[in-house]
């Protein structure tokens, strides 16, 4: 009884932790825990803010309160003119695949040489979002726009 108990509360947290993980911040999350830094702002970049959108101008606070920190680290430059930054942003983009296999192992006692394929969905990163910064203010941006609900993925992708 006691071990059962204890595999339950295991399962029970490693639940809870994957529920955690899956959590979406939202801009009012971010202005919550940071209320300095969206204070500092012009009224119009907190109106801007609050609902996720940015403009040129912005600076770097203003950026992550409205889209949060870019994936990977930012590319830095220069364009002749001046030093830039540069924040990419991705998500994970899912394509069909079709996967070979193979393998020896038919079942109890059944041994021999199988091979196979199906298709599997896997995902790739492809970048949704771009924010230029010079001299730590928005120089240009760019954000695809999202896809709409229901459309079925990309082709078949064939590495």
């Amino acid at each position: 009884m006691r071990r059962t108990k204890g595999m339950l509360v295991a399962v029970l947290c490693i639940c809870l932790m994957g529920m955690v993980s899956c959590t979406v911040v939202t801009p009012a999350d971010r202005i919550r825990e940071n209320p300095a830094m969206y204070q500092n702002l012009p009224s119009e970049q907190q109106t801007l803010v609050q609902q996720g959108r940015i403009c040129n101008g912005m600076n770097q606070d203003a950026v992550f309160l409205a889209w949060g920190m870019p994936n990977d680290r930012p590319l830095v430059g220069q364009d002749g003119k001046a030093d830039f930054e540069k924040w990419v942003y991705t998500r994970m983009r899912p394509v069909m695949v079709d996967r070979p296999y193979w393998g020896g192992f038919y079942g109890p006692g059944y041994w021999g040489p199988y091979w196979g394929g199906g298709w599997d969905t896997a995902y790739v990163p492809e970048v949704c979002a771009t924010v230029t910064f010079e001299n730590g203010k928005v120089t240009e941006w760019e954000r695809r726009a999202p896809r709409a609900s229901g459309n079925a993925p990309s082709a078949p992708y064939r590495p």
